[in-house]
């Protein structure tokens, strides 16, 4: 039983959880691939803290596109291994500032 608690204890260090951010959602509404975000081509990660692509991975994809929130909104983000690839889906709440 030790056993089985030590090995179980270890599996999160074999876990890999490199993905991409691909769609967003608003209140249930996909705004479809890559509008409002910036894409990055691979989910391969930038290991030097004091690289400048740090912090929107090298050659990601730019859009013009401005999501609109407002306070109360259901945001959701598609995330997957390969662009346009296997996708899970993350909610956020929006909250209002009045609030905090």
């Amino acid at each position: 039983m030790k056993f089985f608690a030590a090995a179980v204890a270890l599996l999160p260090a074999l876990g890999s959880a490199h993905t991409i951010a691909q769609r967003v959602r608003i209140n249930g509404q996909d705004l479809g691939q890559g509008n409002g975000i910036r894409v990055a081509p691979s989910n391969n990660p930038i290991t030097n803290v004091n690289d400048g692509n740090i912090a929107c991975n090298s050659g990601a994809s730019s859009t013009n596109k401005v999501i609109d929130v407002k306070p109360g909104d259901k945001v959701g983000v598609n995330w997957g291994h390969i662009v346009g690839g296997a996708q899970y889906v993350v909610l956020f709440s929006v909250l209002s500032s009045a609030n905090h």
